[in-house]
């Protein structure tokens, strides 16, 4: 019986199933006749932005920990990303139908979010196989703007939301956790 459930828990299909779930209730919400749209733009923003700080904590809690739940995200790790993607890619579909697609282009909160996303549909093109194995060392390079992305994200929830708090919640594990790491590594 483990030995299935194990294969059924490291299906990719499992993992996709379990990453779209949370989009469900979001698209039948933007379905409804008068959706709200202020919630949906939350809600899908936050997924995206709590999945980027999952991938980018990985890192260092290996480092730090020897956690065997962390090594097998680890291997997803790039599944998570495309997912915050999606969530991201959701949250501009929900904007678009609300305000209209370049509404307020130029608006500081809003240009921080568009150059998040321009990062992030670079590093989700290019997450497949191929083009990590065609990119060879450069795809480490590019997926370093990772951590680009997150500071426009945070810029982004900063600016729209004028509460610093909720976002550095958010922030906290990553520069804390790259810290520990960053710490540890320099100890003698």
């Amino acid at each position: 019986m483990s030995a299935v459930f194990g294969r059924v828990r490291d299906h990719w299909s499992t993992a996709w199933i379990v990453l779209s779930l949370p989009a469900i209730p979001m698209i039948l919400a933007a379905a409804e006749a008068e959706p709200d749209w202020g919630t949906l733009l939350h809600i899908s923003g936050e997924f995206s932005a709590r999945l980027l700080v999952v991938t980018l904590v990985l890192t260092p809690l290996k480092q730090m920990t020897h956690w065997r739940w962390v090594r097998w995200l680890l291997a997803r790790r790039r599944w998570l990303g495309v997912a915050s993607f999606g969530y991201a890619a959701l949250h501009l579909v929900f904007y678009a139908l609300d305000e209209g697609l370049l509404a307020e282009f130029t608006a500081p909160d809003i240009l921080s979010g568009w150059l998040a996303f321009a990062l992030f549909v670079a590093l989700a093109v290019t997450s497949t196989d191929g083009a990590v194995r065609a990119m060879g060392k450069n795809w480490k390079r590019l997926q370093r703007w990772t951590y680009v992305a997150a500071v426009l994200t945070l810029i982004h929830w900063v600016l729209l939301e004028f509460e610093l708090g909720p976002a550095l919640v958010h922030a906290a594990p990553v520069v804390g956790l790259r810290l520990a790491a960053w710490w540890r590594r320099r100890r003698p």
